[in-house]
């Protein structure tokens, strides 16, 4: 069963729920959406659950299950959507809103994360600036937030709702959103779109210390010069610069992105996945810079960007044999310099392997350590 199969299923079953979430009965369903099933399973249905944690499942529970895509598609529903009156994202927002405020809202898996170096943020200072290029883990390490701060309620990005600045502070923007207020811990990862006064006003509640607002700014080093420039008091903010991947990390980073993406798109992205999509890509280009395409990014409004026809094209099967059967001597032997470039020696492929197998679920003969990397799968 699909997420996509939830949400049908909850049509017809929940109607009175979601008229009073101002969505449209079953016969607009069926004709906006129509009646096909669609034959995409959702292969991480299993992790979603595991990832929630529910101790029972009813109608919150099923809420909560539902990826952003079957969100999505339920607020097609909205009576009000049409572009030109509420867009998809408005209607979406909207949706995302009420059911937010029942507690009905899980989101969606984030990724692994794998840790290349371990930047310590100092819950002393007012915030930090995670400074470095686009690709250099800064996003994610934002979603790292909850577990640096558990005891903290955590927004990021999150510009839903709104409401009056406070006085006390003299940047004043029109709209203080609701994502700033006191006690919060807020990251942002494009400042520099941002109303500049806004800005101001948050690094100003930043170093109240009777707010305990702590304040997490992720921009490249370009974006971090236009922020000073207009909110010079984001020089208190204490900065820490992330550095872009080497080749021979492009593999495991790809690998830890495997909930998120598996969880959105409903499809096995494994290891062995990945060696026959580069295996027919790199003829266009250096298998490092494909895989760089590949890897998930976000746009100015910090929603994941997947190109989905750029990061399929046509079908691709596994290998046929499992790789560790195949081993990297052989592998190597093949395909030439091509993997070395990504798998450079034979550890770097054990590791590979066993970080696939333990984001599969299995046991991997090899044992459960990690190499090098410190991996927490949520």
């Amino acid at each position: 069963m699909s997420d996509l199969d939830l949400v049908r299923a909850m049509v017809v079953t929940q109607q009175k729920t979601l008229q009073d979430l101002s969505l449209a009965p079953i016969d607009v369903w069926n004709k906006r959406m129509g009646p096909e099933r669609l034959e995409r399973l959702a292969y991480s249905w299993g992790r979603r659950w595991a990832y929630l944690s529910p101790m029972s499942i009813g109608l919150q529970e099923m809420f909560r299950s539902l990826s952003r895509r079957a969100l999505t598609a339920l607020a097609h529903l909205d009576e009000q959507f049409q572009e030109g009156l509420i867009t998809e994202e408005e209607a979406l927002s909207h949706l995302i809103d009420n059911v937010a405020s029942r507690g009905w809202y899980g989101g969606d898996i984030p990724p692994a994360w794998l840790s290349r170096h371990s930047p310590q943020l100092d819950t002393s200072a007012p915030g930090h600036a995670l400074v470095g290029p686009a690709g250099a883990g800064k996003r994610t390490f934002l979603g790292r937030l909850p577990f640096l701060f558990p005891e903290r309620e955590v927004n990021i990005d999150n510009f839903h709702g709104g409401g009056f600045s406070d006085p006390k502070y003299e940047a004043r923007p029109e709209t203080s959103y609701a994502s700033l207020s006191p006690g919060l811990v807020c990251g942002w990862s494009w400042a520099h779109k941002l109303e500049p006064a806004l800005v101001r006003y948050a690094i100003e509640m930043a170093n109240d210390s009777e707010a305990r607002f702590h304040l997490v700014i992720a921009a490249t080093p370009d974006e971090w010069e236009q922020i000073k420039a207009v909110a010079p008091q984001a020089s208190t903010l204490r900065v820490l610069m992330f550095e872009p991947p080497a080749d021979d990390e492009l593999i495991p980073l790809w690998l830890c992105q495997r909930p998120m993406l598996e969880d959105r798109l409903g499809r096995l992205l494994d290891l062995s996945w990945l060696m026959s999509r580069l295996a027919r890509l790199r003829r266009y280009g250096s298998p490092a810079s494909i895989l760089r395409g590949l890897l998930p990014t976000r746009n100015a409004v910090g929603s994941l960007v997947l190109p989905e026809a750029d990061l399929f094209g046509e079908h691709e099967a596994s290998t046929p044999r499992p790789l560790s059967k195949i081993g990297w001597d052989r592998l190597t032997r093949k395909d030439g310099e091509w993997l070395q470039q990504l798998l450079p020696a034979p550890d770097h492929f054990s590791r590979a392997m066993r970080l696939d197998a333990a984001l599969s679920g299995v046991h991997h003969p090899e044992g459960e350590r990690n190499g090098p990397y410190h991996v927490q799968i949520p």
